[in-house]
């Protein structure tokens, strides 16, 4: 199972930034290779600013973690329906604003 890091991370992925039901997405940093809760917890516990994924480069690759089943995504299959593929739990549809921070 991937751990998710963060600031008072809970069991599904959660943290004290983002606490929604709905918030249970983990992003992996482009330089620390490491499953953040958010980019803010990120930047607070790390000494680097929390660097995006080039998904151009390789669509395929799989940065995008459920925290409900630890199922991994790319980018496509994260955004297809704003549900994972594999539980079908719902993601926040707010995370579109971030989009920027996760995504290059």
């Amino acid at each position: 199972m991937k751990v998710i890091s963060g600031l008072s991370v809970d069991e599904q992925g959660r943290c004290i930034h983002y606490a929604s039901e709905y918030d249970v997405v983990a992003n992996q940093c482009y330089e620390c290779r490491t499953y953040y809760a958010c980019y803010r917890c990120h930047d607070e516990l790390e000494t680097h600013v929390f660097k995006a994924w080039p998904v151009s480069k390789d669509p395929q690759v799989k940065v995008i973690l459920c925290g409900v089943c630890s199922n991994e995504m790319n980018h496509y299959q994260y955004k297809k329906n704003g549900t994972c593929p594999h539980c079908n739990q719902r993601f926040n549809s707010k995370c579109i604003n971030h989009e920027e921070i996760y995504f290059c």
